[in-house]
């Protein structure tokens, strides 16, 4: 309707609104990328002959510049994810709330539950109940191979502070010191491989993620031995190269 308006007044009072509007709101703003932004628009708004043209444009300069950073799509992720070491095919697995990412091999997929018994060796209904919990708040993926359900590939963020002492208490048979280090490109992981006994053990490679503990098990195929076989070891360096944290 106001762009009916006839009169001169009339239109000069509804184009400083176009123009002081996304103004108000720069002013609102308590993000401090706003502050450049808002010294930027006073200064242009000084030039009265462009006012309804910088009035619209500014409005979406303002909508974007003050968005929250959590919902502004991240260039920054995307790039450190978009990683060439892998083999062509392998799937990139992004966890954004925890902020890290890496590429996993074709022959293996998530499973939406996993914490069903048919996937885990937990001992008790308490430790499903905490493998279901971890599940549902972001903080396990266990990615199951296609055709041999007893493989797998599990990464597992805890909520206890990353300490490698701790990780003694559950170290392999025979084995009273904290995990090795291994190099993967840029990222340290701290590994544990097989230990006493006549049992089997996945290969377990601990991370400090931003001070809380990250744990990737590749589990099987053992062939006879009590450690992964060659393909699932070749497999981890690939997987770990290709590790990315945002």
């Amino acid at each position: 309707m106001w762009l009916r308006e006839n009169t001169r007044v009339r239109r000069t009072t509804l184009r400083a609104r176009a123009v002081w509007q996304p103004l108000l709101l720069i002013d609102n703003c308590r993000l401090a990328p706003c502050v450049p932004v808002l010294k930027t628009v006073r200064a242009m708004a000084n030039t009265v002959s462009s006012m309804v043209l910088f009035g619209a444009t500014l409005t979406a300069t303002a909508l974007l510049t003050c968005m929250p950073a959590a919902s502004q799509p991240s260039q920054k992720q995307g790039e450190r994810c978009r990683i060439a070491t892998a083999p062509s095919g392998w799937p990139t697995y992004v966890d954004r709330l925890h902020g890290f990412c890496f590429r996993y091999p074709p022959t293996y997929a998530p499973v939406a539950q996993p914490w069903l018994k048919k996937y885990t060796n937990a001992p008790n209904k308490s430790a499903l109940n905490r493998l279901r919990t971890a599940a549902q708040e972001g903080r396990m993926l266990r990615l199951q191979h296609k055709q041999d359900t007893a493989v797998s590939i599990t990464a597992f963020l805890t909520e206890q502070p990353f300490n490698l002492e701790s990780f003694v208490a559950g170290a392999p048979t025979g084995i009273e010191d904290p995990p090795e280090p291994k190099q993967f490109g840029a990222q340290t992981f701290y590994y544990y491989g097989p230990g006493g006994g006549g049992v089997a053990y996945p290969d377990q490679f601990f991370y400090d993620l931003k001070g809380k503990t990250l744990e990737i098990a590749f589990d099987g195929p053992y062939d006879r031995s009590k450690t992964p076989s060659q393909e699932t070891k070749d497999n981890e360096e690939i997987l770990l190269q290709s590790f990315r944290t945002f």
